[in-house]
């Protein structure tokens, strides 16, 4: 879907992807994540296998989502060219680690979450051409 409605409509070079794949479903693995690759042929396309879940951790504090949702995953995540970095700081448990910067627009695709922020592909799609 993201293929067609947005990479294929979006053709600005200026326009990165980064996908990251996670071991959430039973059948996702490594070896499934390199297979999935391919439905993004685009070359703006850059593709991570997390298999620790470090980044989906990470982003439930920042996008805020409910207490019973334990990792962001299937979320769709915009940054305009702001520049905003990751910073290193302690957390809620006491540890230090890398805390992600707020998205400028998301949505997401998590049965734990309101449907205010579902995905809505034509949404989505206005507010990366927005940001270009």
């Amino acid at each position: 879907m993201a293929q067609k409605e947005i990479l294929e409509k979006l053709n600005s070079p200026q326009f990165a992807v980064f996908v990251v794949w996670v071991p959430v479903m039973a059948a996702d693995s490594y070896q499934s994540a390199q297979q999935a690759q391919t439905l993004f042929p685009d070359a703006r396309v850059q593709s991570w296998w997390d298999n620790r879940l470090v980044l989906g951790k990470s982003y439930h504090k920042t996008l805020a989502l409910a207490a019973d949702c334990e990792l962001a995953w299937d979320v769709y995540l915009l940054y305009g060219p702001s520049g905003k970095r990751f910073r290193y700081a302690l957390g809620s448990d006491g540890k230090k680690g890398w805390i992600p910067p707020p998205p400028d627009f998301w949505m997401h695709q998590l049965s734990c979450m309101t449907k205010e922020r579902y995905l809505d592909i034509n949404a989505l799609r206005a507010a990366i051409e927005k940001t270009l």
